[in-house]
């Protein structure tokens, strides 16, 4: 028995589907892209900046860099690949900075700013100041699990 053939109205409101679904398609792709070249401006801004920008996993044990621009490793003499996912004892080593570290905890309980003076070690292993504001960034939930860091080399920027 032959397969029966659908109505023509069934057929239109087929079609009528298909074409409201690649209207939509075409609407998510369109908002993606744009979305993207916001994403790819706020990316080239932060790395054209000569200021260090640092953003910090504080949800995370020890506290995670998760992200870096390109003056800061620039810097401190490293890849950013090389700094994401390490500790920012890495590079600011808590002993050089001890009274800071206990401010900056502080800080990050209270959902606080701080601004500071850190010493900074170079890949190869020299000394720098630099002066960072530390700001919290709530979720959506209003939350806080990051921390975002604006510094930028003291002086000469090599430390006492």
């Amino acid at each position: 028995m032959p397969t029966p053939r659908p109505a023509p109205q069934q057929d239109a409101d087929r079609h009528n589907t298909v074409d409201l679904f690649k209207s939509l398609l075409a609407a998510e792709r369109a908002q993606r892209s744009r979305l993207q070249g916001e994403l790819d401006l706020r990316n080239s801004a932060l790395d054209a900046s000569p200021d260090h920008y640092i953003i910090i996993d504080v949800t995370r044990p020890h506290w995670v860099i998760s992200y870096v621009n390109q003056a800061l490793a620039r810097d401190y003499g490293h890849k950013g690949s090389q700094i994401i996912g390490r500790t920012p004892s890495w590079l600011m080593p808590k002993e050089a900075n001890p009274e800071t570290y206990t401010r900056l905890e502080d800080a990050i309980r209270s959902s606080v700013c701080l601004t500071a003076e850190m010493v900074g070690r170079h890949k190869d292993g020299t000394t720098l100041r630099v002066n960072f504001r530390f700001s919290p960034i709530p979720d959506s939930g209003g939350n806080v699990a990051h921390y975002l860091g604006i510094g930028s080399v003291v002086g000469g920027g090599a430390a006492a």
